[in-house]
């Protein structure tokens, strides 16, 4: 049974059925980060995005590394190769990744789309990390968008109530797209 992390809407860790805790922002953010940057980072680079403030960034990233590790071990692990650190992903599955990938049907697409990545979360003091995670929202609002309109296209004749509501809530993220619009009428 794969790890499950949800890091849109309310983050999460699921094993086996049973929830896992990971306490704080700053521990979220370096998951999320892990997860879903494609060039695995240094300790260094760590300290500089999420821990630039504090007294003793490495001593910040290490701590944090142990909050991740107990959170997701067993079944993934944490490792430091060439001095940089990177999830070992194969098993683990992210709401998030599978939405940016296309890895959804019409059905499942209603339960995966659940809000914003690290929905309530800032990191007003750390820009570095703020500007990155407000690039991979935009990523992942766009994906979401484009789901579930895909979604509601193909429930159109089959399933109308359930693509309308897709449809609709598609438009909250885009109330200004036009093909939405026309897409919601044609539903109608």
């Amino acid at each position: 049974m794969p790890l499950r992390v949800r890091l849109l809407g309310r983050p999460g860790v699921e094993y086996d059925g049973v929830s896992r805790r990971l306490e704080g922002h700053k521990t979220w953010a370096l998951l999320s980060y892990l997860l879903l940057e494609p060039n695995p980072p240094t300790r260094r680079e760590l300290a500089e995005r999420l821990w630039a403030e504090a007294d003793d960034p490495l001593g910040a990233v290490r701590w944090a590394l142990s909050q991740v590790r107990k959170a997701i071990d067993p079944p993934a692990e944490i490792a430091e190769r060439d001095g940089r650190i990177k999830i070992d992903a194969e098993v683990i599955v992210v709401d998030a990744g599978e939405l940016l990938r296309g890895e959804w049907d019409e059905a499942s697409v209603a339960n995966l789309v659940r809000g914003e990545l690290l929905e309530g979360m800032s990191f007003g003091e750390t820009p570095s990390f703020d500007a990155w995670l407000e690039v991979q929202r935009a990523r992942i609002a766009t994906a979401a968008t484009d789901a579930l309109r895909w979604a509601a296209s193909l429930l159109a004749d089959r399933d109308p109530d359930q693509a309308l509501a897709l449809a609709e809530r598609a438009l909250r993220g885009e109330p200004f797209d036009d093909s939405l619009h026309e897409l919601v009428v044609q539903i109608y």
